[in-house]
């Protein structure tokens, strides 16, 4: 359309730095066996939690976690999820 302009994206404001922040590799087990690693990251900020992840899980599952964040307020109260990966190669958001 003539005359039409795009607005400019706004910038989202950068995320204060946390109060606390503690990396946790973790090897996750099924039936006893080592099927998967999973790398979770705690920090807490002043006005709550944030407990983030990335991870793969291989056969028999076939599941990969690009990205996956849980939102608590200061007193845990789930506030928001946010996940992506894939489950035998199936993507979802």
């Amino acid at each position: 359309m003539p005359g039409l302009v795009a607005a400019p994206a706004r910038a989202q404001a950068p995320e204060p730095a946390p109060l606390s922040r503690e990396q946790l590799p973790l090897t996750v087990f099924l039936r006893g066996q080592p099927v998967g690693s999973e790398q979770v990251v705690i920090e807490q900020f002043a006005d709550g939690w944030k407990v983030s992840s990335t991870g793969r899980l291989g056969d028999p599952l076939g599941f990969v976690l690009r990205m996956g964040e849980l939102r608590y307020t200061a007193d845990w109260q789930p506030q928001s999820l946010l996940m992506q990966g894939s489950v035998r190669d199936v993507g979802f958001d």
